[in-house]
Parts: structure tokens; C-alpha cells; sequence
């Protein structure tokens, strides 16, 4: 370098100096020597002295410092925008995996026949996994006497056994709102959602937020020394089971075996080996320990 650009570079880098010096000493407020309008620091400013600083050390102390390097700092700085601290802290969608300690959220869904086992799967479920709770779509039907049932004269009974006895809606927004409800765990986790009912997998806007669905199958007879013995408000008429419960099952069955992602499993089996193997998939869909 001529002799004659070293003062020009020297009075440049001086000037650097004062200024670096400057927005140091309006964000600290030490200088009590003039009287100047008080000024709130603001981001430009952080950035003018980290950049001033990176420059300086450029030129006086690390030749080698890349200029992608002043900008890795800069975002790395402890100024960085509150909002976008927060932002880090969303969850990712509805049904990933949630950043920070919020939980991943995974929705189950348990059908099949009436009387096939779902209630008592769900309640064993509920008592072994973490962080887990139920939707029942029994809880959804209509009101007794409600006009839009179904009057059957022939059996002088109303027909629950068909999706309009239930407020599908209802159902779907309650399982909307329980997914984009912000959970907040003392640690990174996985909350499940057991969903059951004997109606699940025939609505669309219903099976687009399950991750994972099974279904419990059972034969006529089982289905039927099952249903006799419990009671039911209404009470069940004579004929009500061969001329609506049992059809209504097997059209539902036909129209969800074309849906390669379910799972369907014996209800017959042994409840305790039908639990086991429900539970070790679920445990193994959430990556929780098992």
C-alpha cells in the first residue's frame, strides 16, 4: 500500500471507531457530558454495531473473516426479534410434532360392531398410555324423539343404527378443536386421542384426522348374546336387531374393507391379548417406550 492511502485508511478506520463508541454509549447511557434528545436503540442500531465491530476486526485482527460469517453472528446475537423467539415455540401442524414442550398429537380411532369390545379396549387403553384421553360417539346422538330420526312404523321405534341419529358435525369439530389446542407438558411428549363409535370410518371429514384405525369385527351370534344382556335407553324392541342392527353393521363393513388402512382386529379374541397388541402399535406409532 502507497504511504500517502495509509492516513486515509487510518482516519477511516477512526471514524469507525466513533461511531462504534457512539451507539455503545447511547445504549448504555454513560455519556453525561452533552445533552442529547433521549432516543430509544433500535434494531438498526445492533445491527450498525455488530456490523462496525465485524468490520473492525476484519481489517485490524482476522484478515481471514468471511462476510457470511458477520451475518451467522448477527442472526445468532442475543437481539434477535422477540417475536421471532416465539414463533419458534408453534407447533408445526395439527398432528406433528410440537416444538419445545408442547406434545405431538395423535388421534386413534376404535370401531366396529355393536357390543364388539370397543368400550372395554378403549377404557384398558386409557389406563396404560400416557397423556391420553377419549371421544365417544355415543355421546353424539340425537335426543330421543329429535325429528330428525328416522321412524320406523313397522317396529313402532326410532332408528339409531344410521350416521343421521348422530351430530357427525359436532363430533368433528370437538375432535378439531381438542387437536389445535395447545398442550403444554413438563417435558416433549406424545397426547393421544382415542376416538370410539360404530360409525367412524363412513364420514370423510371424520376419517381425515385419524392416524391410525382399527376395527373390531364379531360374528352374528357373539354381536347378538352380547346386546341382549345389556340395556339400552330406548330400550330395544322386538325384531329391532335382524331388521336394523345387524344390516346396518354389515353395510357399514362392505363399504369400509375397500380402506386399505384399517386395521381390523378379531372381537372375539381374548381382551387381554386384543389390548396387548393394540397398545404395543399405538405405543410404537407415538415412539413411546414399550
Amino acid at each position: 500500500m502507497a504511504d500517502n492511502e495509509r492516513p486515509k485508511e487510518e482516519e477511516a478506520i477512526t471514524d469507525l471507531k466513533n461511531d462504534l463508541q457512539n451507539v455503545s454509549v447511547e445504549e448504555n447511557g454513560t455519556d453525561e457530558t452533552e445533552e442529547t434528545p433521549e432516543r430509544k436503540i433500535t434494531q438498526t442500531d445492533h445491527l450498525n454495531k455488530r456490523l462496525l465491530s465485524a468490520f473492525l476486526d476484519r481489517i485490524n485482527v482476522n484478515p481471514q473473516l468471511q462476510q457470511s460469517e458477520v451475518f451467522d453472528n448477527t442472526e445468532n446475537s442475543s437481539d434477535t426479534d422477540p417475536e421471532e423467539d416465539d414463533a419458534k415455540d408453534l407447533p408445526e401442524n395439527k398432528f406433528g410434532t410440537m416444538s419445545g414442550d408442547h406434545a405431538r398429537k395423535l388421534i386413534i380411532g376404535i370401531s366396529g360392531a355393536t357390543n364388539s369390545g370397543k368400550s372395554t379396549l378403549v377404557d384398558l387403553l386409557l389406563s396404560a398410555l400416557p397423556n391420553c384421553s377419549a371421544i365417544h360417539q355415543d355421546d353424539y346422538y340425537l335426543e330421543s324423539g329429535d325429528k330428525r330420526l328416522t321412524w320406523i312404523p313397522e317396529l313402532n321405534h326410532e332408528n339409531w343404527d344410521e350416521m343421521k341419529a348422530i351430530e357427525m358435525d359436532k363430533l368433528v369439530t370437538d375432535i378439531q378443536d381438542w387437536s389445535s389446542n395447545t398442550i403444554k407438558l413438563s417435558h416433549p411428549s406424545t397426547s393421544i386421542l382415542l376416538v370410539d363409535g360404530f360409525l367412524l370410518y363412513n364420514y370423510k371429514p371424520l376419517n381425515q384426522l385419524f392416524n391410525k384405525r382399527y376395527f373390531l369385527e364379531v360374528n352374528r351370534d357373539v354381536c347378538w348374546s352380547r346386546r341382549r344382556e345389556r340395556e339400552y335407553i330406548p330400550a330395544d324392541v322386538p325384531g329391532y336387531f335382524d331388521k336394523i342392527v345387524w344390516p346396518a353393521y354389515l353395510d357399514n363393513l362392505k363399504e369400509i374393507k375397500e380402506q386399505t388402512d384399517i386395521t381390523f382386529l378379531d372381537g372375539t379374541s381374548n381382551k387381554e391379548e386384543l389390548f396387548q397388541t393394540v397398545l404395543k402399535d399405538i405405543l410404537s406409532i407415538a415412539s413411546l417406550p414399550h
